[in-house]
């Protein structure tokens, strides 16, 4: 065979993670490694059923499709004789008939009408091309399917090409780094076979544009909301919370979507106590600013439904607490544009607040948030910068903090075109219990008087940009919506 990998494709070919990432710039060699990857998976295990994906089938048969018939598996080759291919062109299916059992190729497109034939397969193996297309619950979905028998663990691969672009690719593979996962990241000075001019190409592209795709440069691309967040630094062992500390909670109301009731408890770093909570991590907390309350998330309601059953989660949630403290709720919900029938027949008006403070159940401690999202957004980042917000590994916090946890997905809005400025707020999607971070951060009591000339507590975006500068021992500029420019 013709193949002959760059220095990045062969250490894409050789990781072992069982989930592997190729990509960056255009003309990386991106869909060549993902094609090839899949025909080596295919013979060297006989009886092995792989699919090759993008969203679109159309876009799939004119790129994916077109490089692996035209360089990886050409058709008619000695290859092609040796192996007996045969490829059924209606249903998308190569057949390596010489492999005792015959190993099957899949080449379809993800709508949802192949999804759902998806769900039944047994694969050794998926490549998905252009995965920043994909919805990241289809390719959790592929993950689950990677049960073919007699295929070894280690080489039932979930294999993804990207450039760069926001979302769960950049999420997973490259800011989180989850365990198993491994992205190879190119650029065009990678591929040989490039001609040398080709950079040309991209001097009239705005300059976004050609760190994207042209250098393969991930940092180019909008992100994460809270980048600050780690695991490792900021989930602790669950441990019951002191009594000594003070409690109150947030709340995020849902139906359709979850509701979600977080639990705080926060006190300040003098505690003897405090380094059998945090261990290591006492390290972590910046003692510049010992006025500044530690507070830990330790708990938390998470479900969609009626007010009634919220109620009842939500008291079940805290029951063991004495005094669960003051419930900061979106300011929304105190809207009265519901109707409720009273003892004389006649409607009334009342708010879904009401309702939450009614028998039985009641919501004691209800009070309206501050709902300001850039103040609140970047006092969270703060706190998480200096070591004074943790979290509880308790397996109610999985729908904000687990590996698929809202506040690993919360991303800034993307700029409709590389010429237009970033948009200064997040994305409406999956923000619940972020949501209700928020409103409890936003509420917290009064600071202790200062030790010592420090920036006002009140002044979040000043305080972050000190504490940043003490991190990195340079001068940085916070943008409006928290993002660090001028590095």
């Amino acid at each position: 065979m013709t193949y002959i990998p760059n220095e990045k494709q062969i250490e894409a070919h050789c990781a072992t993670e069982q989930f592997l990432g190729y990509g960056g710039a255009m003309g990386g060699g991106k869909t060549r490694w993902l094609c090839e990857m899949g025909l080596l998976l295919s013979v060297k295990f006989p009886g092995n059923f792989g699919l090759l994906a993008r969203q679109s089938g159309p876009a799939l048969k004119l790129s994916t499709q077109e490089v692996f018939f035209d360089e990886v598996l050409i058709k008619g080759s000695r290859e092609w004789k040796n192996l007996k291919a045969k490829f059924n062109k209606s249903e998308g299916l190569l057949v390596l008939e010489a492999l005792d059992p015959p190993s099957k190729i899949w080449f379809t497109g993800l709508d949802s009408d192949n999804v759902e034939r998806v769900k039944s397969l047994n694969l050794g193996w998926f490549g998905i091309d252009e995965a920043t297309e994909v919805a990241e619950s289809i390719f959790m979905m592929l993950c689950t399917r990677l049960r073919r028998k007699g295929i070894p663990k280690e080489f039932r691969k979930g294999l993804v090409s990207a450039n760069p672009e926001a979302g769960w690719i950049k999420r997973r593979f490259l800011d989180q780094k989850l365990g198993n996962h491994k992205f190879i990241q190119a650029n065009y000075k990678d591929n040989p076979h490039l001609p040398d001019d080709y950079p040309d190409l991209f001097n009239s592209m705005p300059t976004r544009w050609r760190e994207k795709y042209l250098l393969g440069n991930w940092g180019a691309v909008s992100g994460l909301v809270f980048k600050e967040f780690d695991p490792k630094i900021h989930i602790i062992p669950y441990k019951e919370s002191f009594p000594e500390w003070k409690r109150f909670r947030g709340f995020d109301h849902g139906q359709q979507n979850p509701a979600a009731c977080l639990g705080f408890t926060y006190g300040y770093t003098d505690p003897v106590y405090l380094p059998e909570l945090l261990g290591d991590r006492m390290d972590y907390i910046n003692k510049k600013y010992d006025n500044y309350p530690i507070i830990i998330v330790d708990r938390m309601y998470y479900s969609s439904g009626l007010v009634s059953e919220h109620k009842a989660g939500i008291a079940k949630t805290f029951e063991n607490i004495d005094r669960p403290g003051l419930v900061y709720a979106d300011p929304s919900i105190w809207r009265k544009d519901r109707e409720k029938i009273v003892g004389d027949g006649k409607p009334v008006e009342y708010s879904i607040a009401q309702e939450y403070m009614e028998s039985p159940d009641a919501l004691r401690g209800l009070v309206r948030a501050n709902n300001n999202v850039s103040v609140g957004i970047d006092r969270i980042s703060l706190l998480l910068i200096i070591g004074h917000l943790f979290f509880m590994d308790h397996e109610s916090l999985d729908s904000l903090i687990g590996e698929t946890g809202e506040i690993r997905s919360y991303s800034w809005k993307q700029p409709k075109t590389d010429d237009d400025d970033w948009p200064e707020e997040p994305i409406k999607r999956n923000d619940h219990a972020c949501d209700a971070l928020r409103y409890g951060i936003m509420s917290l009591p009064p600071l202790r008087a200062e030790k010592s000339k420090l920036i006002p507590y009140n002044s979040f975006m000043a305080a972050r940009k000190r504490a940043i500068e003490d991190k990195l021992g340079k001068s940085v500029t916070i943008a409006k919506n928290g993002k660090v420019i001028g590095l």
